[in-house]
């Protein structure tokens, strides 16, 4: 959580900085940030809520959002995330060993999205679309003792499906907002996996079909109007 709250820390002072050098307009003019042929780019970061290894994973999107009118707009994001460890493991009827382990994770969607009240501050709006995902991992390990390789695994993910959002975007100034937003999606997919142990020098390849739904993501984020 500590990363998130920095994130949060950055996009406050970011906007700050934004307020004086995003869209110059004229005082006696209503301005509507949601208006026709408005442009929007978001930055959000988000963590996976009470997860299976808890609040671990964290991830960063970046958007581009065109708005055909106030109700209606299409966005496009992508985000990653990924993390790269090293440390010592040991196990029963097995020798002390270093373990390095790395994963790199990447998603993508496009989506339409509907504001319910974009006549107010406070705008709530829903976003549903197709949803892309891949996933790639690897464990090398190594005899703490004598250094000889002892085994390696690698696995790579591809999901294809729908994501869908409820969001809330409050605009602390007439073109810059925060976002918050909670994230589902139902996706389809291909596993395939490899491993080798020193005890037999042998591959063993697996490949499994992947159907997921996931519902325990949150979002939260900047964006700035042109």
């Amino acid at each position: 959580m500590r990363e998130l709250k920095v994130s949060l820390l950055a996009a406050f002072l970011f906007s700050l900085l934004c307020s004086n050098l995003v869209y110059s307009q004229d005082k006696t003019t209503e301005f509507n940030p949601l208006a026709e042929n408005k442009w929007a780019v978001v930055f959000e970061a988000g963590t996976l809520l009470r997860g299976s290894s808890g609040d671990v994973f964290k991830n960063f999107l970046l958007t581009g959002k065109y708005h055909f009118n106030k109700k209606h707009a299409v966005r496009l994001f992508g985000g990653t995330s990924g993390y790269k460890s090293d440390g010592n493991e040991k196990g029963y009827n097995q020798p002390d060993l270093n373990r390095i382990s790395e994963s790199f994770y990447i998603e993508t969607g496009l989506q339409y999205v509907r504001y319910l009240n974009p006549d107010s501050r406070v705008k709530v709006y829903l976003a549903a679309g197709p949803y892309y995902t891949f996933d790639y991992s690897n464990s090398n390990r190594d005899d703490a003792i004598t250094g000889s390789w002892y085994s390696y695994y690698y696995s790579k993910e591809w999901n294809l499906g729908i994501a869908g959002s409820l969001g809330v975007e409050y605009f602390i100034l007439d073109n810059i907002s925060l976002i918050g937003e909670y994230f589902i999606s139902a996706t389809a997919g291909k596993t395939i996996g490899d491993s080798r142990y020193a005890e037999n020098y042998q591959w063993y390849s697996s490949e499994s079909t992947n159907y997921r739904i996931r519902f325990n993501k949150m979002q939260i984020g900047l964006s700035v109007y042109f």
